[in-house]
């Protein structure tokens, strides 16, 4: 059994280099609306322990970029002049995030953990319709495109049925579109 950690930054990945390394898994909540509505806002995530030889496309990887910790969807798996890299995105991003090594790549999003009514609900990410809808999201510009253009109409409508005003919704939409501008090149 995880516990879910209540750190960040460099402090969490050094912990989760550490678990995940020893063969243990771990669990961190999501921030942010980058793979929504895979993953929202609130969620835990379970953290397994994964080698780079191992991922597969589509699957959801735990990684650090730059300063930031990110849990993205693998788009690709490349072979470069530093060897294997991962090419991951933000489901409702257009553009890639940096290429992600070995030593950045901290694990895989194995199962996420979504309170809805009173229980919390377990979703496996590695079986059936999440893996399945995981290989159309890599692979298919045309479910990308669909899914990040409902993103904002969803989660517009999903704060308001949990009483989020019209103006943070409209928001919290303009942040992530601004967080998608800084990332182009």
């Amino acid at each position: 059994m995880s516990e879910l950690l209540d750190c960040r930054g460099a402090e969490l990945y050094g912990l989760g280099k550490a678990l995940v390394g020893s063969g243990a898994s771990f669990r961190v909540e999501v921030r942010g609306l980058s793979m929504y509505p895979f993953l929202k806002e609130g969620d835990a995530v379970e953290v397994a322990p994964i080698q780079m030889g191992e991922v597969d496309r589509g699957e959801v990887v735990f990684f650090r970029s730059r300063d930031r910790l990110l849990a993205h969807r693998v788009i690709e798996v490349a072979e470069g002049d530093l060897g294997t890299h991962l090419v991951t995105r933000g489901d409702i991003f257009r553009q890639a995030d940096p290429p992600v090594s070995e030593e950045s790549l901290i694990g895989l999003v194995a199962t996420v953990y979504r309170a809805r009514r009173g229980r919390v609900h377990a979703i496996r990410l590695d079986r059936g319709l999440a893996r399945w809808l995981g290989l159309l999201m890599a692979r298919s510009r045309t479910v990308h495109r669909c899914v990040r253009g409902l993103a904002p109409f969803m989660m517009y409508c999903e704060g308001l049925a949990r009483g989020v005003s019209v103006a943070e919704a409209e928001r919290r939409a303009e942040t992530e579109a601004a967080l998608e501008e800084t990332r182009r090149p």
